[in-house]
């Protein structure tokens, strides 16, 4: 059933984007890294890239990626490895409406993860949204995750344009030992986006709305387990950072989602190059709802237990250059979360979250028929995060600056093989860190085992450095087939912090990648 609904809004999905206005002849989409965000941005911002004439293709993509982390947050797995069908497309019915989609399959091997037993892991997060289950012990999970994701865009006139991007997600996950929670989660959005461009200007306005919902079911094998007796297998209940309580709901809960947002653009177009800027706002309560007397659960708001509130706001400026030989790209963006939760029971709250991150990025891509002679890309982003827990209580600051560099180029090129290398390094400094404790109950274990690790690991500098190959085989004039290897390492710079008793030595991230691509 499930497949069969995927495989009709996958249908519908197809439509697509695009209108009139070009800087290039053709931009293949699908022969190089430089141009690997475009579809993407197509499914946000359909009709700031209307000038941007992309040459109609289909790639279909089969990976496997595997990442071992020792040096990593708490709520983080030891050891991720994931299998990944991708297939997307780019196809014009005429000059006024062009079709884009992709469909995503992953399945993953999460080993060793602990201290939580929801679907959100702190992997790229410093601490997770609150209202969460957890139970020290670690185990191992399994998982599925399917993604469809299409737009379609229209010029409606000379001056009017409109676009309409839908998306389902759909989730599955599953722990291995005790306790054992099953999680399905389902994720609807649709977004519409409309037009107007006078001359060399254009502005745009969007709105949509969406629905995110999960089922969580939980169970013992062995039931003892689940007794303050057993404090590695007992599961328990966070509402916060640092606020632990035990909440029978654990075995059966919902929750739910209804994300809304709206926007707006501007761009300017000239015959060679592009400068837009858009700001987009999200806004949702994600509603935590127990079981009844019966046992029973479902959506009903004197059931409710726990509320999340969570407001994003999105400010990007891009500058766009395409010539005959070189293309470049520069970006600047800002982005502000803030979220605070409700407690039913109290009648109150008790966490905040702020954060906020600015960022610059810059691309460069060297062209010659069809050969990268180099390309270069680098991004700067500067991360600064707060996060109160009245109640625990924990009071978090973080700020981390982030450099990430690559470059790469063409080394090898005969008649229709190429080989393409490429270096990247990724640095992580700890700027300020600030972290400030009160016991209020008996159990610490929250706050040594994972408060306290996690800071340790906010206040390490990070190095990772890593290498990109990739071999193409051109079939003919539409088909090629990709063959694509990456690797990476990580280290700690300072492995040693005395105050939080943290030791990084000999804790090394690897990370590798491989994939076969057809072009056609």
């Amino acid at each position: 059933m499930l497949i069969k609904r995927g495989c009709i809004i996958f249908l519908l999905a197809f439509w697509a984007n695009l209108s009139w206005a070009q800087l290039k002849d053709s931009i293949d989409l699908s022969q190089n890294t430089y141009h690997k965000n475009s579809l993407q941005n197509l499914l946000e911002q359909p009709l700031l890239y209307s000038q941007y004439r992309f040459k109609d293709f289909t790639q279909s993509s089969v990976a496997f990626v595997q990442e071992k982390r020792q040096l990593k947050r708490v709520q983080t797995p030891l050891k991720n490895t994931e299998w990944r069908f991708n297939t997307k497309g780019l196809y014009a019915i005429n000059s006024r409406l062009r079709l884009y989609g992709k469909f995503l399959f992953t399945k993953s091997f999460k080993k060793d993860l602990g201290y939580t037993l929801g679907l959100e892991r702190s992997t790229n997060r410093p601490v997770l949204d609150p209202h969460y289950f957890f139970a020290p012990k670690k185990a191992d999970w399994e998982s599925q995750f399917y993604q469809i994701a299409g737009g379609a865009s229209y010029l409606l006139s000379k001056n009017w344009s409109f676009a309409l991007n839908v998306a389902y997600e759909n989730q599955q996950a599953y722990r291995l030992q005790d306790p054992r929670p099953e999680i399905t989660a389902a994720f609807y959005k649709a977004n519409a986006h409309l037009g107007y461009t006078q001359g060399k200007h254009k502005i745009a306005a969007q709105v949509g709305i969406g629905r995110r919902t999960e089922n969580h079911q939980s169970l013992y094998v062995d039931d003892a387990l689940n007794s303050p007796a057993y404090p590695d297998t007992f599961t328990q209940f966070t509402s916060g950072y640092g606020l632990v309580t035990f909440n029978d709901s654990y075995f059966k809960h919902l929750r739910r989602e209804i994300p809304k947002t709206w926007g707006f653009a501007y761009q300017y177009s000239a015959t060679s190059w592009a400068l837009s800027g858009a700001y987009t706002y999200h806004t949702g309560v994600s509603k935590l709802y127990a079981a009844d007397a019966n046992n029973q659960i479902y959506y009903d708001e004197s059931l409710l237990s726990h509320a999340y509130r969570k407001e994003k706001q999105n400010l990007r400026i891009q500058a766009d250059y395409e010539g005959n030989k070189l293309d470049a790209s520069w970006g600047l963006h800002y982005k502000h979360t803030q979220g605070d939760n409700y407690i039913e029971q109290a009648g109150g709250q008790n966490f905040r979250l702020t954060e906020e991150q600015i960022g610059l990025n810059l691309k460069l891509l060297r062209e010659e028929r069809k050969r990268i002679l180099w390309q270069t890309q680098a991004n700067m982003n500067l991360i600064v995060g707060e996060y109160i827990d009245l109640l625990g209580y924990t009071h978090k600051e973080i700020q981390t600056l982030v450099t990430e560099i690559e470059i790469g180029r063409t080394i090898y090129q005969k008649n229709n093989h190429n080989l393409f290398v490429a270096l990247q390094s990724l640095y992580s400094h700890a700027l300020q860190q600030k972290l400030d404790w009160q016991q209020v109950t008996e159990n610490t274990t929250f706050i040594d085992e994972v408060v306290f690790p996690d800071h340790a690991y906010e206040r390490t500098n990070r190095l990772l450095t890593g290498l990109t190959a990739a071999y193409t085989r051109s079939i003919d004039d539409e088909r090629s087939l990709r063959l694509r290897l990456q690797y990476a390492l990580e280290t700690a710079l300072h492995p040693a912090d005395d105050y939080l008793n943290f030791d990084a030595n000999n804790k090394i991230n690897s990370f590798v990648g491989f994939c076969i691509t057809l072009s056609y």
